[in-house]
């Protein structure tokens, strides 16, 4: 178990302990009032609406040894216990918070080879990708992301993209403990924003590409932009040593300094003439798609070599490539990557076909397919992958978050309108809002009606679509990927799109 005096470790980030404080053994730290427990130290962190050091007094009754706040938060208390709290001259930042957990758990992201993957879309595929071709080829590695956080000898379902500093350095050293030796780590803009990241040292980055999303968070593309490129310099990856892969394909690259571009790599899937003075281009050529994945020639600046992704899409070609850069920047042979990568099983509810286990009928029935899709950008991506292999009619089911950027909607309705012969309008995670005002803001931004179905209930609209599809059709069932609920208003409901549609083309098998 890890512990550390409470002065020393206020000195390992340059803090001199206050006359009076106690010095109390820190076996723990959190920012969760409600979770802490004897040995804790607790850590008031500035939230958006409540400043969480005002719960000061209720750590320290559910048995916090001592607590850290901020100014502000002094203001927010009529008495303070000086021998327990700390409170610093500024408001307690969560940049700070982060170094003092790194250092609590030894900052374990120095032990780990430790790889971050941001960008809009394609998060989430390429850190599977990266766990499995590091685990394919020895390596003992740790994932953190949207789906899971696991690493030898344990694993849970995540509860958001990126963990904040507290629970996330906690697990890097659990990963640490059970011999990990690369980590890899989905980073949301919202985790850099917050500095939930602040802490961590990476060996390696990947910028997948840049969409309109989160803009209820951030208040401008710009701004998005200006956050994510965050990863990319010190603190988190060294000018020096650290690896960077860029997507060339993506406008928003360009915006990126030219001395970070002429330190990376860029990767695109066509072939590429970069204005900048950078030697280390990979790109691919003699692209092929079929229903089962891609074949192309990859080009590095040394070498190249024939690979096949398992996976559907151009947009999959890129997340497979820019996962295979990296790692051959970090030195694994290209043929060893290839070979490894054709036996990726992909990831849950992403491009994720839903197939019956009766292959007698599986051919009479249409082909259904679930995915995260869930912005403008990657929605359009999605539908044109999808158009370019169906034979019949393409049917997408989607619809769009509530209590979120709202402005997306309309660009929503219009692509699914676009790419799509038919669409099914329903309801996504509503939240607080209503459903009804959520689609009519879809509906604004589609021209012809004729071939569009509203169904608010998106257990229905999942099971119209099926039966409405004919064979030759392929039905998207697009926006929820592999979450298994509904938030509706305080409620969180069962609902998993992959299950529902097993159910209903079960159903269609035995009809006939």
């Amino acid at each position: 178990m890890r512990s550390i005096k409470l002065h020393k470790l206020l000195s390992s980030v340059e803090i001199v302990p206050t006359s009076g404080l106690i010095n109390p053994e820190i076996t723990n730290i959190s920012f969760n009032s409600k979770e802490v427990e004897k040995g804790t130290l607790f850590l008031g962190l500035p939230g958006l609406n409540v400043d969480g050091g005002k719960y000061w007094r209720e750590a320290i009754e559910n048995g916090a040894e001592a607590a850290i706040i901020g100014s502000k938060a002094k203001e927010l208390t009529k008495t303070i216990d000086y021998k327990r709290v700390l409170v610093i001259d500024e408001p307690l930042g969560d940049l700070f918070c982060g170094q003092i957990v790194s250092e609590f758990w030894n900052r374990p992201s120095s032990k780990l080879k430790l790889i971050g993957v941001t960008g809009t879309n394609g998060k989430t595929t390429i850190t599977f990708l990266l766990e499995y071709l590091l685990n394919k080829l020895g390596k003992k590695t740790a994932l953190f992301g949207t789906l899971f956080n696991r690493w030898p000898g344990y694993s849970e379902v995540s509860s958001h993209t990126t963990d904040f500093a507290d629970k996330l350095q906690k697990k890097l050293n659990a990963a640490v403990e059970a011999d990990s030796e690369f980590a890899i780590l989905e980073v949301s803009s919202h985790a850099i924003a917050q500095n939930r990241i602040s802490g961590c040292e990476f060996n390696a980055a990947i910028f997948t590409n840049l969409s309109q999303d989160h803009l209820d968070y951030h208040s401008d593309m710009e701004s998005y932009f200006q956050t994510k490129r965050r990863l990319f310099f010190p603190p988190y990856l060294s000018e020096k040593n650290g690896k960077a892969v860029l997507n060339n394909d993506d406008l928003w690259i360009s915006k990126l300094p030219t001395h970070l571009k002429n330190r990376s790599s860029l990767v695109s899937t066509k072939k590429i003439k970069s204005e900048f003075k950078n030697e280390e281009l990979f790109y691919v050529t003699d692209k092929n798609f079929t229903g089962n994945g891609s074949t192309c020639i990859f080009h590095t600046p040394e070498e190249k070599i024939n690979l096949f992704v398992p996976l559907v899409g151009e947009f999959n070609l890129m997340n497979a490539i820019q996962a295979i850069t990296i790692l051959y920047k970090l030195n694994f042979s290209l043929k060893d990557l290839s070979r490894s990568i054709k036996s990726f099983p992909g990831t849950p509810g992403r491009m994720e076909k839903i197939d019956i286990d009766n292959n007698n009928v599986s051919a009479l029935l249409p082909t259904i397919i679930v995915d995260y899709a869930h912005t403008p950008d990657g929605l359009k991506k999605v539908l044109k992958s999808i158009k370019k292999l169906c034979e019949g009619k393409l049917i997408t089911v989607f619809g769009c978050g509530g209590d979120r950027d709202s402005s997306k909607r309309p660009l929503m309705g219009s692509i699914a309108e676009e790419f799509s012969d038919y669409v099914f309008i329903t309801s996504d995670n509503p939240r607080s809002e209503d459903p009804e005002k959520i689609v009519s803001e879809i509906l604004s931004g589609i021209k012809k009606r004729d071939q569009i179905k509203i169904e608010i209930d998106r257990f229905l609209a999942i099971k119209k679509s099926i039966e409405f599809a004919k064979k030759e059709d392929i039905v998207l069932i697009a926006g929820k990927g592999h979450e298994d609920y509904q938030i509706l208003n305080d409620k969180i409901i069962d609902l998993d799109d992959r299950k529902i549609a097993y159910k209903f083309l079960e159903e269609k098998s035995k009809s006939g």
